[in-house]
C-alpha cells in the first residue's frame, strides 16, 4: 500500500447482538439514520438500502441490509425508527451474528432448547414451516424459523422486533 492508502477494515460484528429488542448497540425505537450510521461503522457499508413501495399500508417504510442482516424502518411518531430486524443464512460477508445466548442462524434445536428452556415455543405447524419464539417481556420479540422439528435440526432464520405491512 502507497501512502495515505487506508487498509481496509473487517467488521465488527462483535458488538451487534441479536436480541428481543434491538441490535446490542441499537435498539428499536431508536431513529433509523443514527441506527445505519452504527451499523454501518461496526458492519459496513450496507447491500442494499431502499424504500419498502409494497408496504403501502404497513409501518415499515424502508429496509437496509447488511448482506443477510436485515434491518427494518417503520414511521413511528412522525419519524422514521427502527422497529425490527431479520437474519437469513450466513454469506460470508459478516462475522457470524448471535444472540446474547450465542444462538444463530445454524444452532441446533437441542441447543435452542437449552439456551431458553421453558421460555421456547417450537411450532411444527406454522404454514410457512417449522417455527419458533421466544417469550421475552413485551414489548420485545425474538422468533425464527427451523429447518424440522427434531433435535438435529436447526436454526434457519432469526428475527427480532414487530412491524406490519398491510396490503
Amino acid at each position: 500500500m502507497g501512502p495515505g492508502a487506508i487498509s481496509p477494515t473487517p467488521p465488527q460484528a462483535a458488538e451487534v447482538v441479536l436480541g428481543p429488542d434491538g441490535l446490542g448497540v441499537v435498539n428499536f425505537g431508536e431513529e433509523a439514520d443514527q441506527v445505519v450510521a452504527e451499523l454501518t461503522a461496526l458492519l459496513g457499508r450496507p447491500s442494499d438500502d431502499r424504500p419498502l413501495g409494497s408496504c403501502p399500508s404497513g409501518e415499515v417504510e424502508r429496509l437496509v441490509e447488511f448482506a443477510e442482516l436485515a434491518v427494518l424502518v417503520g414511521r413511528r411518531q412522525g419519524t422514521p425508527r427502527f422497529v425490527a430486524w431479520d437474519l437469513g443464512p450466513p454469506s460470508g460477508a459478516l462475522p457470524a451474528l448471535t444472540t446474547a445466548e450465542g444462538v444463530g442462524v445454524g444452532t441446533t434445536l437441542v441447543a435452542l432448547r437449552a439456551a431458553y428452556g421453558d421460555r421456547l415455543e417450537v411450532r411444527g405447524d406454522d404454514p410457512f414451516g417449522p417455527s419458533f419464539e421466544v417469550r421475552v417481556p413485551a414489548p420485545g420479540r425474538l422468533t425464527g424459523t427451523l429447518t424440522g422439528t427434531t433435535s438435529s435440526d436447526t436454526v434457519a432464520t432469526l428475527g427480532g422486533g414487530a412491524a406490519t405491512c398491510a396490503a
